[in-house]
């Protein structure tokens, strides 16, 4: 996951404090009811000392992607949905003082082989190089 703001979201000030600026600033965060255990942003948000309600709550990381780059806040969205707009500088990520990362499970049935997709999928290499350096 990363931290992303508008631009203009944000002041060369805040965006140089990191994490420090946005205790004070709007937070867009999935709804944490509707997860059994509750969502990764949840836990990395608290994680990092942000620990006030969120100001709005959007469980769809493209609305919340949008909701960002209209300037309504910042959000905790994954690194693959957001590397275009940080790539062309529509969003901002803010640095968090560790990556903020989360598990991902692979079920399969034992009585189906996988997919051509998913076999392709799982012969990925385990860690693509960044474009913006460490994660």
């Amino acid at each position: 996951f990363w931290i992303v703001a508008r631009p203009s979201f944000l002041t060369a000030r805040q965006a140089r404090q990191g994490v420090a600026a946005l205790r004070k600033l709007p937070r867009l965060e999935s709804r944490h009811q509707d997860y059994a255990d509750g969502f990764p942003e949840h836990f990395h948000a608290h994680a990092v000392g942000l620990t006030d309600a969120p100001f709005l709550e959007v469980n769809n990381q493209e609305v919340k992607k949008a909701l960002a780059l209209q300037g309504h806040g910042y959000a905790f969205l994954i690194r693959e949905s957001v590397l275009a707009e940080v790539e062309d500088q529509r969003l901002v990520r803010i640095p968090t003082p560790r990556a903020l990362r989360a598990p991902i499970y692979r079920v399969v049935r034992r009585d189906r082989p996988l997919s051509a997709a998913s076999q392709a999928f799982f012969k990925m290499p385990a860690k693509k190089p960044s474009p913006f350096g460490a994660v």
